[in-house]
């Protein structure tokens, strides 16, 4: 019996829904005034995009990209959020050391344990800072 609902599969799907969410975005950009933090959050689904793409074609591609890129790029998507959040609040964003910091975190942890339990909380808690 075959099971439709492995992971490649849901990510594949979600991964297409962040597609047509970052076309919607350009589109909105491109038509009419946006709020600050509108653009970083289109680049955001982009990169998530690109990160769930990856993280579906795993048997196909090689380790480095559908490991190591595909969780930088969903790590930088949550970088780019958080980013968005603080500009649209008003304050000024600290978008490469956001980026530096989830990016390193993902590799380390990606390349070292099996588990990357607690690296979301550590990515929210870096940006706080």
């Amino acid at each position: 019996m075959t099971n439709y609902l492995d992971i490649r599969t849901l990510s594949l799907a979600s991964g297409i829904i962040y597609l047509f969410l970052s076309i919607s975005m350009i589109y909105i950009s491109a038509n009419q005034k946006t709020f600050k933090g509108f653009n970083q959050w289109t680049v955001a689904s982009l990169f998530n995009f690109s990160g769930l793409v990856l993280i579906s074609s795993r048997n196909t591609l090689p380790d480095f990209f559908t490991i190591v890129m595909a969780n930088g790029l969903m790590f930088s998507f949550i970088a780019l959020i958080t980013s968005g959040l603080v500009s649209f609040v008003g304050r000024k964003p600290r978008i490469r050391l956001y980026m530096a910091d989830s990016t390193s975190k993902c590799t380390t942890k990606s390349l070292t344990e099996d588990r990357m339990r607690g690296l979301v909380v550590e990515t929210f808690s870096g940006a706080i800072i």
